[in-house]
Order: C-alpha cells, then sequence, then structure tokens
C-alpha cells in the first residue's frame, strides 16, 4: 500500500570512538517523514531520532556492522518506529564483496496490509569498481 516513505533528518553524531578497528557512533535529531500510500490515507509528520552505529573490524577482509535506530512522532506520543540492523561484510574474491544482514523493523502503527514486526534476512553479493 505504501508507493514510498521518505524520512528527511537534520541531526548531530558524536564518535565515541573512532579507531582503525572500531566506530561507536550516536546521533540524534529532528524528522519529518512523509508517507505517500496508494488505499489509506497519506501521511506526514515531525518527529525526533537518535540512533547509535557500531563497526567493528574482526579480519582484514571482514568486518560487522550494527546499528539501532528509532524514530519517534512529535504530532502522536504513541506513533514510533524502530529499525535494527546487523551485518557481516566480507571480502569474496579481490573486487567481489558479500554481505549477510539481518534487519528487524517494527512500526506501532503500520500502513494497513503491512505487520507491526518485520523481519528480513538478505544476502548480497557484488562488484566494486
Amino acid at each position: 500500500d505504501t508507493n514510498l516513505k521518505s524520512i528527511t533528518t537534520l541531526g548531530a553524531s558524536y564518535d565515541m570512538y573512532n579507531t582503525a578497528d572500531m566506530t561507536l557512533r550516536f546521533e540524534a535529531g529532528l524528522t519529518y517523514t512523509i508517507e505517500d500510500r496508494d488505499v489509506a490515507t497519506s501521511e506526514s509528520y515531525a518527529g525526533v531520532m537518535a540512533g547509535m552505529y557500531y563497526t567493528r573490524k574482526l579480519s582484514e577482509t571482514g568486518n560487522f556492522a550494527l546499528s539501532m535506530v528509532a524514530n519517534q512522532s512529535l504530532d502522536e506520543s504513541w506513533d514510533f518506529t524502530l529499525r535494527n540492523r546487523a551485518r557481516w561484510n566480507q571480502v569474496l574474491w579481490g573486487t567481489l564483496r558479500g554481505a549477510l544482514i539481518l534487519e528487524h523493523d517494527y512500526d506501532n502503527s503500520p500502513t494497513p496490509g503491512l505487520k507491526r514486526n518485520d523481519l528480513r534476512l538478505i544476502l548480497l553479493v557484488g562488484y566494486t569498481f
């Protein structure tokens, strides 16, 4: 039912740790969300967001990344979304790259026809040039 969902954010971030092997960053800001829908009424609202991003180099060719982002509506105090993502990035051979991603999205007021909890396992393979 959703044609396009876009979120524009204005905020600040702070790198708590930033080394060659590890990065830990926190973000906070103001958001404006637009949900363009086919069947249900389209919505747009202002909100606040907070996020945490962690990256760890585990080998010369692979790293692990974890992110958690919350977006809270200012119009409706009960309306919020959470996105959690765990990702393993790996050099497979030469310029061939791979990634395994586990995503969990929670929306306490989802678009009609969608679930509150959405869990995805994504496998990516691609070339860099």
